[in-house]
């Protein structure tokens, strides 16, 4: 497994787009496997992996692992409107770096003699 508390990139729209596009072949790849393994349907092996980051996420901060699932909900809720959703935007970021930082702390253990 990668090293979890690797420093945060911060990284151009199109190095976004690359990690974005590996980030899917990867899962794409990840689906097919399983898929073949289990007989179950690419569907249920999303809706269980789904399921399963956000169990994976609220180990490390429950709270903000839910704000951010409910952030992306309605960024992609045509419903609602631009403002509202440009509004989850934010609370997702917002509930990413919460993740991060208690990421950071989970990861750092006890130190010193106190």
């Amino acid at each position: 497994m990668s090293n979890p508390i690797k420093p945060v990139m911060r990284v151009t729209p199109e190095q976004e787009q690359a990690i974005r596009d590996a980030v899917h072949r990867h899962l794409v790849h990840a689906t097919n496997r399983a898929c073949a393994e289990t007989g179950i349907s690419g569907m249920v092996f999303v809706l269980v992996g789904v399921s399963t980051f956000l169990e994976e996420l609220s180990e490390v901060n429950a709270t903000a692992a839910v704000d951010y699932f409910r952030a992306l909900a309605d960024m992609y809720d045509d419903t609602l409107s631009k403002d509202v959703r440009s509004e989850a935007d934010a609370r997702r970021s917002t509930a990413v770096a919460a993740i991060f930082a208690n990421l950071d702390l989970y990861m750092a253990g006890a130190q010193g003699n106190a």
